[in-house]
């Protein structure tokens, strides 16, 4: 009995030390496997916030309220990266005869973030076009026009909450069809505020 079990302890000895250099070797291979903590960077961090709890994320789409001296009607963004977007705004103007439509790819080179973390600001600047229509009544003929836009603004972001404020000023120059050549350049400025709700 005593030649049998050393034979037997001397059969599994080298088994149970394979098996134990096996799985060592496999706990090693898989710790390795595992990336390593990155270190993000400080414009990593800065955007950090944006991509993780508020509404300026690659991909979210908005749809709001646009009222400007312009342009009041809908509004809509769709954001390409937590400091690039699209934007446009389709309604009319104040007189109510017309129809006014423009589109903006917007840049924010800077964002500020509250101490609290629970807002962030990112301020804008963007280049578009506009385009519009005027339904004259009467003797004065209706008149089109089209043209280039710069618009500033700033965008109020809240952390959790799908819902982003804006505010902006956008110089225009446009070319209206109708006008006299003296005028048919004009010059103005668009101004806004509005919301728009991220779906």
């Amino acid at each position: 009995m005593r030649m049998k079990r050393r034979s037997l302890h001397t059969v599994m000895a080298p088994g149970l030390t394979i098996l134990l250099i096996f799985a060592l070797s496999r706990g090693a291979r898989a710790e390795d496997a595992t990336p390593a903590p990155v270190q993000a960077s400080a414009g990593a961090a800065a955007d950090q916030p944006a991509t993780s709890t508020f509404s300026n994320r690659p991909g979210w789409f908005g749809l709001g309220v646009n009222i400007g001296n312009l342009v009041t009607g809908v509004t809509a963004k769709l954001w390409a990266s937590p400091r690039v977007a699209v934007q446009a705004a389709l309604g009319g103007g104040a007189d109510g005869n017309d129809l006014r439509f423009h589109a903006d790819l917007t840049f924010s080179p800077a964002q500020w973030a509250s101490p609290d973390g629970q807002y962030l600001l990112p301020l804008y600047a963007g280049v578009g076009g506009v385009a519009g229509h005027t339904f004259a009544p009467g003797p004065v003929p209706s008149s089109t026009e089209a043209g280039f836009r710069a618009p500033l603004g700033m965008s109020v972001l809240v952390r959790g909450n799908p819902v982003e404020l804006f505010f902006e000023v956008a110089p225009e120059i446009a070319i209206e069809t109708a006008s006299a050549p003296a005028r048919r350049y004009t010059v103005s400025a668009d101004g806004a505020i509005g919301f728009r709700y991220y779906l």
